[in-house]
């Protein structure tokens, strides 16, 4: 039962439909991801037919549209700025305990456990702002592909070159 067959109808001789081999665990697994994959790639095209038809009514023209990634890089470029600030602060601060822990030291004292947990606590700032400041500057340089990519589509789907 197991097996590929051919069914026929009894009335006429005919085929009326093939009977593929029952699937074992790995080839059902298998066959549902390949279902899901397929599913997600159907849902993927339509997201971006609706995304184009969106960009095409919602924009005039490519003017508009340079806009709205001007504002978007706008805020992105403050980021980034507000960033570059927050590391060079918290560097300045680090640097200062860390000479007077220095001092301290090199004239025979101890660094008491307060300006330790507070240097500690200073470098894990730093160390947090300065991870924050590389993912702007990763969301910056995909938004920059962002827009290229998005204007030449634009300028396709319109028929237009694109302004440059």
């Amino acid at each position: 039962m197991n097996q590929v067959r051919e069914e026929f109808n009894a009335s006429s001789g005919l085929r009326n439909a093939q009977v593929d081999w029952a699937l074992n665990d790995d080839e059902r697994a298998a066959a549902i991801t390949a279902a899901a994959l397929d599913q997600l790639q159907r849902m993927a095209e339509q997201t971006r037919q609706r995304t184009e038809q969106a960009m095409l009514s919602t924009y005039a023209d490519e003017d508009d549209l340079r806009q709205v990634f001007n504002e978007r890089r706008d805020v992105i470029d403050n980021n980034l700025r507000t960033s570059a600030y927050n590391v060079a602060s918290l560097r300045s601060a680090l640097v200062a305990l860390l000479g007077a822990a220095g001092d301290r030291e090199l004239s025979g004292g101890k660094v008491p456990d307060k300006d330790a947990a507070a240097i500690t606590g200073h470098h894990a700032r730093l160390q947090a702002q300065q991870r924050l400041q590389a993912s702007f500057e990763q969301q910056r340089q995909a938004l920059d592909g962002e827009i290229e990519t998005t204007l030449q589509r634009y300028c396709e789907l319109k028929g237009v070159a694109p302004a440059g």
